[in-house]
């Protein structure tokens, strides 16, 4: 027997779907609005003069959760923080990339005190001021070089943090990073090197960089590991060629990215 679904149960149905996923969307923004502001005004209670403030998720989904929370209709950035804040926009210094930030400080003159930079991992604002300040003040502390010198197969691991308490590189901005590699095969090979922070997300395509090596080939590789968690937690170097590829791995630099 064939059952007949009048049009209007049909129309009824994808309503119902489409005002359920609305609400499950709702909800979801409400809590990550909340949790932003709630956590923003404990850090930063009033904005009298130009401060900066910089935020960013954990994962993709998060930054696009705190882009959603830092916009007001068509309006700029700076708008929702002056409206939450009660301030005119111009104290609103609002950097499109961590990258700007020490472009922004120079250009507005802002005492390093007035930065407020935090990452957001779904629950609750990480203040990252403090090193923010200080990788601004003291970029050359932030720069340091590992010396790995090993041949070996892919994957491997070419940096594992060890000291929780006392990290060796700081992931609170981006660190420009370079690393000396040699292609032992005789053939061009794909690589791509993979980092983690401490406990914040996954590996995704966002923290990779891929790179190829010609035959016998030896590069130094100039990458950007992008800003996330506290500090890095491990840096690999794996094949994407779908077998070990056997490379020499020389030394790595990395330096603190701030204007």
């Amino acid at each position: 027997m064939i059952v007949v679904i009048p049009i209007s149960t049909f129309i009824f149905l994808r309503l119902f779907s489409a005002i359920n996923t609305q609400q499950a969307f709702e909800q979801v923004y409400m809590r990550h609005f909340r949790n932003i502001y709630s956590d923003l005004h404990k850090e930063l209670p009033e904005i009298n003069s130009p401060t900066l403030i910089y935020m960013e998720g954990t994962t993709k989904d998060l930054d696009f959760a705190v882009g959603d929370a830092s916009r007001v209709g068509e309006l700029p950035t700076q708008a929702a923080f002056a409206v939450q804040y009660k301030t005119v926009m111009n104290n609103i210094i609002w950097p499109e990339t961590i990258d700007d930030i020490g472009r922004l400080v120079d250009q507005n003159k802002l005492n390093p005190d007035t930065v407020h930079t935090f990452i957001y991992n779904g629950e609750k604002l990480i203040d990252t001021s403090f090193r923010i300040r200080d990788m601004l003040s003291n970029p050359n502390k932030y720069s340091k070089k590992v010396i790995v010198n090993k041949n070996s197969k892919t994957p491997f691991v070419l940096f594992l943090e060890q000291n929780n308490d006392n990290p060796m590189f700081y992931t609170s901005i981006p660190l420009n990073a370079s690393l000396d590699v040699t292609n032992l095969e005789n053939e061009s090979v794909n690589l791509e090197l993979q980092w983690k922070y401490d406990s914040y997300g996954p590996i995704d395509t966002s923290r990779s960089f891929e790179l190829k090596l010609l035959k016998g080939e030896s590069k130094k590789i100039k990458f950007t590991v992008s800003a996330g968690g506290i500090y890095l937690k491990e840096l690999r170097i794996v094949s994407l060629d779908g077998k070990s590829a056997n490379v020499r791995v020389g030394s790595m630099l990395f330096r603190a990215s701030v204007n």
